[in-house]
Order: structure tokens, then sequence, then C-alpha cells
């Protein structure tokens, strides 16, 4: 169960030192120092969640996250285990990544993570569920031991954020309804949705490439015209 920290403040702390100069801070941290948690039972920003994961009366795990509510995105998260393979702390955290997404409706998420942590597939699969993306820093992060690790970045854009780009009107009207396609231009995995108004549609020399997105959706209606000018020869 997911409870406030500040009722195990102390208890916390005490537990994260004794994952000092290990792999499992750094996996926590990021980095080879020390993140213990500054828990404050009034938070003037209003943004840092931070909980303790209890089982009964036990502390199993400590659990935070910063949620932007002007930009509408959760990020900063952090997840500490004390009883490794204790199936409370993935209910609890993916409950609480549930909230974020279904009841605060946020636009965006993100985290990151050290290579070597046993956590990466989970977090691929979360990651993949949400059609998210992952970006991997190589080498970015070396151990007491030498070895390297890499920083790894996952995002997920829930809403996207678009622009419309109107077409010349004069070039791209269909000449079998008279409507120009709508465009619509994603800045975050450069995809194209048109609206179709017509299925006789096609574009007319056009003398101007808008965007990569506009010369995107071109080919898609030459394909599109293509197709239904085959289905349809002879008839």
């Amino acid at each position: 169960m997911l409870v406030p920290a500040v009722l195990y403040n102390d208890e916390i702390k005490r537990k994260m030192l004794e994952y000092k100069y290990t792999n499992d801070m750094m996996y926590y941290s990021g980095w080879l120092g020390d993140s213990i948690p500054n828990i404050d039972d009034d938070s003037e920003d209003n943004c840092t969640v931070q909980y303790a994961i209890v089982d009964g009366d036990n502390l199993i795990g400590y659990f935070t996250y910063m949620m932007d509510w002007y930009t509408s995105c959760a990020s900063c998260f952090g997840l500490f285990s004390f009883d490794r393979g204790n199936k409370i702390i993935g209910l609890d955290v993916r409950r609480e990544m549930k909230k974020i997404i279904k009841e605060y409706n946020v636009h965006r998420i993100s985290w990151r993570m050290v290579s070597g942590n046993p956590v990466e597939r989970h977090y691929d699969k979360f990651c993949d569920k949400y059609g998210g993306k992952k970006f991997v820093l190589t080498d970015a992060i070396r151990d007491r031991a030498g070895n390297y690790h890499d920083d790894i970045i996952y995002e997920i854009i829930f809403q996207k954020s678009s622009i419309f780009f109107k077409s010349k009107i004069n070039l791209c009207k269909c000449p079998y309804c008279g409507h120009g396609p709508s465009i619509k231009y994603d800045f975050v995995d450069s995809g194209v949705a048109c609206e179709l108004s017509c299925i006789h549609f096609y574009v007319q020399s056009v003398g101007e490439i808008h965007s990569d997105a506009y010369n995107k959706a071109y080919r898609e209606w030459n394909e599109l015209i293509s197709d239904f000018n085959l289905r349809n020869r002879g008839k």
C-alpha cells in the first residue's frame, strides 16, 4: 500500500543508507553519489509526490515523482525496493501510474534509468504499451568497478500537440468535390493524418513543399488515387 512518505521519513532514509556505495544506489540515483530524499511534510511546490510502500506495518519500498500540474507532465520518477521480489511493490506502482494516466489525464511522462537495472524489461513493456520512445545514451555512466552503463531515457506522450498547414486552395482543390485536404502534422513522431473529403482527391502540381509531413501526405494522396483508378478501371 502507498502511504505518505513523511510517515516513514527516518526509516526510509536509514534503509536507503544501507545501500550506500552499491550499484543499487547507483541505479536509483543515476550516478555514484547518494540521493537520499528530502521528505518534507509541507512541500511548497505541491509538485513532489513521495510515497512509502508498506506491507502491513513493514516498510518495503519508496516511490517518488514530480507532477507539473501546469504542463501536465510527470517526471523525475524514483523507486527503491527494500524487499526484492515482493509483488506488492510492482502492484502499487502500477496502480499509481494508472491514476496518473487515467485520473490526472497527464500529457507527458518521462523517466530515466541506468542500464543493468533488472527492471528494464518492465519499463520497456510499459513504454511500448503506450507507444512511447526509448532513448539510449551509450556508456554515459561508469560504476566503481570501471564498467560502463547506458543512460536510458523513456518518454510517453498521451495527447500530442499538432499544428495545421493550410494548403494552397487553387492548387490543392479536389476537382470532384471542390474541397481541399486537411493535413495535420504531429510534432512528436512526424506522423501525418489526412482527413479525406473526397475519395477522388488528387494534388495538381504543388509548387511548394510545406514540410516533410506535407510531402508525405502528398505521396499518400497519390497512392490512394492510383489504387482508386486501378480498382475502377474499365467501369
